[in-house]
């Protein structure tokens, strides 16, 4: 019968040299499923300019990254294929290659005439956005091109901002600064209700963190976090250098 004890000293070097390759492999695994992710948070200040930082927790500095002189800017999103598309604030739809300072923004008209607050990429790569008349409207294109047709969605008016869930829910803020919840856009024709949670806290905009923490801008023009958006959440005041009207997040790698 196989002893451990009558093992000698190579015998065991080699077990112990197998288990340490084992558990570098496992690693190496459990790396490559879940790769650390790099993000560049971008912010649009109250100026319109677009500011970056590499983090919005305790005094982040946020440094611009858009001329002065350039398209003036209310919101921004990353799209899937990772250029940018933008709300003037002259409520404008507006794309770009990139986000720095020589960057160019090109306005994308629609056939409908609609002045928009806020727009989304969703989950199908199709778009949503919230108009002027604090509706929700929804496109079937892919593409931000000229001339689309935005359609509007049933009973899903009164809200300023809208931010579609990792679990592909919907939450928004209404009139009144308010975070709310729905099930959906309205777009499969069924009666749309946005239910406020009563959060203590009133919001300009919104978005998800990649770890579902959630990140908001209050009418302070200041950063709050929290884990989550239930009526009982807490809300965690962020110190920046640079008062904002809306945030996201770039993915460096």
């Amino acid at each position: 019968m196989f002893k451990l004890r009558e093992l000698n000293f190579d015998q065991w070097l080699t077990i112990i040299i197998g288990i340490l390759i084992i558990i570098f492999l496992i690693i190496t695994i459990i790396i490559l499923l879940n790769p650390v992710k790099n993000f560049l948070f971008v912010g649009i200040g109250t100026d319109g300019i677009i500011y970056t930082s590499p983090s919005i927790n305790g005094n982040s500095t946020w440094n611009k990254a858009s001329s002065s002189s350039g398209t003036h800017l209310s919101s921004l999103i990353v799209l899937n294929d990772n250029t940018f598309a933008g709300i003037g604030t002259d409520n404008k739809i507006y794309i770009s290659p990139s986000i720095n300072t020589s960057s160019k923004w090109t306005g994308k008209s629609n056939n409908t005439g609609l002045n928009v607050y806020c727009l989304i990429q969703l989950r199908d790569f199709t778009f949503a956005c919230v108009g002027t008349d604090n509706k929700v409207y929804r496109t079937e294109s892919t593409t931000l091109t000229t001339g689309i047709t935005w359609t509007p969605q049933k009973n899903t008016s009164g809200v300023i901002w809208i931010l579609e869930l990792k679990d592909k829910t919907f939450v928004g803020i209404n009139n009144s600064n308010q975070i709310c919840t729905s099930k959906t856009l309205g777009s499969d024709g069924t009666a749309n209700v946005w239910v406020p949670i009563g959060a203590n806290i009133q919001l300009i905009s919104l978005m998800q963190l990649d770890d579902g923490s959630f990140a908001g801008i209050d009418t302070d023009n200041m950063i709050y976090t929290s884990p989550t958006i239930s009526s009982g959440s807490t809300w965690t005041k962020q110190t920046n250098n640079t008062k904002l009207v809306s945030i996201t997040t770039v993915l460096l790698s």
